[in-house]
């Protein structure tokens, strides 16, 4: 792989910390623009899967799908077929089309394991999306906290979805409490590279590694 990979800022970054040379060597054994097998039988093992997308406001937006085992197929290596369910109402998927870019993070918290891809949907219907493959790689199993996730056997209706500008007092709570979170980005700058689209990034530590500094601002260390 070339740094076309990278945009520039990544590409500044890996010059401030001088690792350009030794990422450059990393991507060219871990990205590809195809899931090997070993991704693609992992994620369809898989009962959990965290999304990025574009939201209606041209922000990227991350949130989760769940189901049964088998909810996620790929028939090759360049495809990614998700049964999400009835998507109406749920603001991640507002603004999405068929050509749309759409972020990928698999995670079993119970192993730490994780893989991640974005791409494009290549298709979709009113309960399923299917993704083409623009960049797929492994990421290592640092900061991820185990857990056994337990809710998807409990029957609890889900709650109303929750917006604002401002962190209210329970909110802060939760994220000071939190030691696991998850973040979009989105990157479109005309160059038709690999990078461009949009991707989902886990963030962990201990509680409290993320701080509230104010109702409007939160700051985490990128470690």
């Amino acid at each position: 792989m070339t740094q076309q990979n990278f945009h520039d800022g990544e590409l500044r970054l890996q010059d401030k910390t001088g690792m350009r040379d030794r990422i450059d060597v990393m991507s060219r054994h871990m990205m590809r623009d195809f899931m090997p097998d070993e991704h693609r039988i992992f994620f369809e093992g898989l009962e959990y899967i965290f999304l990025g997308t574009v939201g209606g406001s041209g922000l990227p937006q991350a949130t989760i799908l769940t189901g049964p085992v088998g909810f996620i197929r790929s028939t090759d290596p360049q495809t990614l077929t998700i049964h999400t369910g009835d998507r109406r109402g749920k603001a991640a998927f507002d603004a999405l089309r068929v050509d749309a870019p759409i972020g990928v993070l698999g995670l079993d918290l119970s192993n730490r394991r994780r893989n991640r891809m974005h791409g494009r949907v290549a298709a979709m219907d009113e309960t399923s999306l299917t993704i083409r493959v623009a960049q797929s790689y492994g990421n290592c199993p640092k900061y991820i906290n185990v857990r056994d996730i337990a809710s998807r056997r409990a029957s609890a209706t889900p709650g109303d979805i929750v917006t604002g500008t401002v962190l209210d007092n329970a909110t802060r709570d939760i994220v000071r409490s939190a030691d696991t979170f998850f973040i979009a980005s989105y990157v479109k700058d005309g160059s038709g590279a690999p990078y461009e689209g949009v991707d989902i990034s886990h963030r962990g530590g201990q509680p409290g590694f993320v701080t509230v500094d104010s109702p409007t601002q939160i700051t985490v260390p990128d470690y």
